[in-house]
């Protein structure tokens, strides 16, 4: 479409009317301000440097430089500040903060800045220099490989090796700072360390460690103690000990988020989180204490104890009749001889249960895969179902 093409730019060096203004190269209004194109003696305008010894330097110089881009508009109304409004302008300050009353309420930010432009104002931004035009991109007098924004750059002599922190695409690949894949490494571009708020570390060197950390606020670790008891599946998130809690929510976000299940417990004594717990309804010493399930007193409040036999108080806790180890249901507890677990109550990988030949052929008779493949889960629910073989939950 004719009217989406760009005008054609003159270029200053190849004695051509590229724009088609019948002026060519330094004649051209266009080429005023480039190195190559200023007389000797005249003032350059960006350069910080009083070259026509008139007493005033670049934008102030303005007989000389009033039009130059780099000297054109500006003012405070285009200068980012900690302030709101702009006070030297109050017209462009209306304007603007009509638009987007943050400017005049907060901070006078960038976003201000480009509405400035949009209110009548001339912000000039910067234009990084391309080093392969023959221009002087970003007016700075220097034009190309002339310019030390070029210096890396590979068609002016250098090894094309991206500085990772100068905002310029030194390898002019496009790609600048650590957008470009040569600053992976780069230390300031490596992915800030995220700090672990379960670790007792400061993982991200910030003098602050785990819940202390601003970092881990609404972290599962550091959420309040539940209410739950931690040796025991609660149904509810978390643990009334906050260390506990801490401890195992940090590796297993779940245990806080949702609720405190039988995993969280096993996970207590694997995570090392300072105690050991006593599950209730396993048929396992997990404390290795010498008292199992509900004889040990860490299952004293554990509902999976209520109504059950308690094989060590002299107490008929089930009322059936029968105290501690009189009562077969302490068969198996290691205060009545018992082994600490039922036999053929755990799943293994191997076929058959050699501890009970009993059990095994009752078993197996019904369902052959317990002692052709392996005794898993099933064999045990069967064991239950149809031996007489009284496991955990």
């Amino acid at each position: 479409d004719p009217f989406c093409q760009t005008a054609p730019k003159e270029i200053c060096t190849n004695m051509l009317d590229d724009d088609g203004d019948e002026y060519v190269d330094c004649a051209d209004p266009d080429c005023k301000f480039e190195p190559f194109c200023i007389p000797a003696g005249a003032e350059i305008c960006n350069n910080e440097i009083d070259d026509d010894n008139d007493g005033l330097t670049d934008c102030d110089d303005l007989s000389d430089c009033s039009d130059h881009p780099k000297c054109k508009g500006g003012g405070p109304c285009c200068q980012s500040t900690a302030e709101p409004g702009c006070a030297a302008d109050p017209i462009i300050e209306a304007c603007v903060c009509q638009a987007d009353p943050f400017c005049c309420s907060n901070t006078w930010d960038s976003l201000c800045i480009d509405k400035v432009n949009q209110c009548g104002g001339a912000c000039i931004e910067e234009t990084p220099e391309i080093c392969d035009n023959m221009l002087d991109d970003d007016n700075d007098g220097q034009a190309d490989c002339d310019d030390i924004d070029c210096a890396a750059a590979v068609n002016c002599g250098g090894g094309g090796q991206e500085d990772c922190s100068n905002e310029i695409d030194d390898d002019n690949d496009t790609k600048v700072d650590c957008d470009d894949e040569d600053c992976a490494t780069a230390t300031n571009c490596i992915n800030v360390v995220v700090e672990k708020c379960a670790n007792q570390l400061d993982d991200d060197n910030d003098g602050q460690v785990d819940c202390d950390d601003t970092d881990c606020v609404g972290d599962a670790a550091c959420l309040p103690p539940g209410e739950g008891l931690c040796c025991e599946n609660n149904g509810t998130p978390g643990c009334q000990d906050a260390a506990v809690q801490a401890c195992v929510c940090g590796q297993d976000p779940y245990c806080c988020s949702n609720k405190w299940d039988t995993l969280c417990v096993k996970e207590v004594g694997t995570f090392e989180c300072g105690i050991a717990c006593e599950i209730c309804d396993n048929l396992e010493d997990d404390d290795n204490d010498g008292k199992l399930d509900c004889d040990d007193e860490d299952c004293l409040l554990s509902l999976a104890c209520e109504g059950k036999e308690i094989c060590n108080n002299e107490s008929d806790d089930d009322n059936d009749g029968l105290t501690d180890c009189e009562d077969t249901d302490c068969d198996v507890s290691p205060a009545c001889g018992g082994t600490g677990a039922a036999p053929c109550c755990k799943p293994v990988e191997t076929t058959g249960c050699a501890a009970n030949l009993e059990i095994e052929t009752c078993v197996c008779d019904k369902d052959p895969y317990c002692c052709e493949t392996k005794w898993d889960a099933l064999c045990i629910d069967e064991a239950v179902e149809f031996c007489s073989v009284q496991c955990g939950s």
